[in-house]
């Protein structure tokens, strides 16, 4: 199938390496790949836990293959001048609208995935204040929860340059959750009761090495972006 372009369709001016905005961009796709918060919660809440292993690779691959087809497409399109998020690229119509209110269905549904770690936390420690440890209500939790999701949506809607703060988090926490801290629990863990041979050595420095570029560079320039604009 030939595809037929518009005859005064110009391609975009693209950029094959961008050195100065790799920590930042890498850094925000680490962010998209960061679930490790949730991951021990979703295994221990599945039927069958052996077969996370086989979930989780299906699912990775899944997501990245979608977002090389919106990033290839959205780059070939628009060049050097898309933006982020890609969305703002685009000029208003009817089909940006329902776009935007997927995205904002996915956000809010997926949200309480990603804050399950922290809001279980936070309810044992009320429910142990008050006494009630042990009688956990379901009432209660849908309430907290919801006063949690209510809480962080105020905080997006109102919050002044949040895309940029996503990116300077994200530079910040990413790298620490993804690279950094999985790298240095594990050798703690295992430190005396398994010997680590120079392939893993080597696979685990340069697992820092990346990390502490990404939060270092990635941080400073998202910190800067956030500041100065």
């Amino acid at each position: 199938m030939k595809i037929r372009l518009s005859p005064d369709f110009e391609p975009p001016q693209t950029t094959t390496v961008n050195i100065i905005g790799f920590p930042v961009s890498f850094s925000s796709i680490c962010f998209a790949f960061g679930g490790n918060l949730v991951y021990p919660d979703i295994e221990l809440g599945m039927k069958t836990p052996k077969a996370f292993n086989k979930i989780m690779t299906i699912s990775s691959a899944t997501v990245t293959l979608l977002y090389l087809m919106v990033a290839a497409s959205a780059y070939s399109v628009f060049g050097d001048g898309v933006v982020s998020p890609v969305l703002l690229s685009f000029t208003s119509s009817l089909v940006l609208t329902f776009a935007y209110i997927f995205i904002t269905a996915h956000v809010i549904l997926t949200a309480p995935l990603l804050l399950i770690g922290c809001s279980n936390t936070w309810e044992k420690g009320l429910l142990k204040s008050m006494g009630k440890e042990n009688n956990e209500s379901p009432v209660f939790r849908r309430a907290f929860r919801t006063f949690i999701i209510s809480t962080v949506v105020v905080i997006v809607l109102y919050a002044p340059n949040f895309e940029k703060l996503v990116s300077f988090f994200s530079s910040l926490t990413s790298s620490l959750i993804i690279f950094i801290l999985p790298v240095v629990t594990y050798k703690k863990l295992y430190s005396g009761r398994a010997r680590f041979g120079f392939s893993e050595k080597f696979v685990q420095f340069f697992t820092l090495v990346v990390g502490f570029l990404c939060l270092i560079v990635g941080t400073y320039l998202s910190g800067h972006d956030l500041i100065y604009g």
